[in-house]
């Protein structure tokens, strides 16, 4: 998708991608990602809920000079109610400028299960188990006599 390195204005917006809650910081490159949001009915769910500032920011200047919001986590616009909450980590160590961003989603247990027994299939017996292995061994004996038939 790409590095879109956007810092978004919330305050005043007519773009339904936003919700109202930005770093209160702009850029040039903030109109590309709105452009890519509203073209691919996506939002940006860094935006909608009231954070500390200290949770908003993503990205670290060197020498702590500048903090800006840069990183977004975009989801489909009807997935937007499922978000329950989206912030960095500041303090999470890893070897980089950027935080760790997260949202928070509720999990579905009753679609995993279903989802689940589709994949894995049909529940078997040991017995079938068994049966099925005999099957198949029964099958290939029979081909290999009539291999040695033919020679």
């Amino acid at each position: 998708m790409g590095d879109f390195n956007a810092a978004m204005d919330c305050q005043v917006s007519q773009y339904t991608c936003l919700g109202k809650f930005g770093y209160e910081i702009r850029n040039p490159r903030e109109e590309r990602l709105i452009g890519f949001c509203e073209q691919y009915e996506l939002n940006i769910s860094n935006t909608i809920y009231k954070i500390l500032n200290q949770r908003r920011y993503t990205w670290k200047a060197p020498g702590d000079i500048r903090r800006l919001q840069i990183d977004y986590i975009l989801v489909k616009k009807k997935f937007r109610n499922q978000i329950k909450s989206s912030h960095s980590y500041p303090g999470f160590k890893i070897d980089s400028d950027h935080s760790l961003r997260i949202s928070k989603v509720p999990k579905h247990q009753k679609n995993l299960e279903e989802n689940w027994k589709k994949k894995r299939g049909s529940h078997k017996t040991w017995e079938e188990i068994k049966y099925n292995i005999n099957s198949e061994r029964l099958k290939i004996m029979e081909l290999i006599v009539k291999i040695e038939d033919l020679f």
